[in-house]
């Protein structure tokens, strides 16, 4: 399974940011916390966030991904450039 990468635009930033990490937290706690099951965020140009899924987190919250237009097929990014949410 693919990465996933979900981009929010600089007006739904605040409250999708919110969303997506309360979403992912509930999910991540009720399957126990699976160590493989990694969030990262980071910053784009424009005022964007953009949330990386590992595939392992993605499979966490599917509906989430969706409802934001995620691209659920995205190639694992260099996370070492990235912030880890953790939870």
């Amino acid at each position: 399974m693919p990465w996933a990468k979900l981009t929010l635009p600089e007006p739904r930033v605040k409250e999708g940011s919110f969303t997506v990490i309360t979403l992912y937290e509930a999910a991540y706690r009720a399957a126990g916390r699976p160590q493989e099951a990694n969030l990262y965020r980071e910053y784009a140009l424009g005022g964007d966030r953009v949330f990386w899924f590992t595939p392992e987190a993605a499979a966490l919250v599917p509906v989430a991904l969706e409802q934001y237009g995620a691209d659920t097929d995205a190639a694992p990014p260099d996370i070492a450039t990235l912030k880890h949410i953790a939870v």
